[in-house]
């Protein structure tokens, strides 16, 4: 996804989460709010090519800025903290 707006600062607590950011978000739309309206400010998409990937552990933080295509993922749980700030 794509925030225009606001950036995520990712703080992890637990386990092992890997984030891909930066690169091309493919396939990219406007994402759909609760109501069916579109979103301006996010977008969605079906993959990330070309990012670049880090994995955080606990006590690990990652600062994704407005504009920065990313995605994570984990392989059993991980607890995460994300604060959003609006840009």
């Amino acid at each position: 996804e794509v925030h225009r707006r606001e950036g995520d600062l990712w703080q992890c607590l637990e386990g092992e989460v890997t984030f891909t950011v930066n690169g091309e978000l493919v396939g990219a739309t406007e994402r759909v709010r609760e109501d069916g309206s579109p979103n301006p400010d996010e977008l969605v998409g079906e993959r990330i090519d070309g990012g670049t990937t880090y994995t955080l552990t606990p006590d690990d933080w990652l600062w994704i800025p407005p504009g920065v295509p990313h995605q994570h993922t984990a392989v059993g749980t991980a607890r995460l903290v994300i604060i959003k700030i609006r840009g």
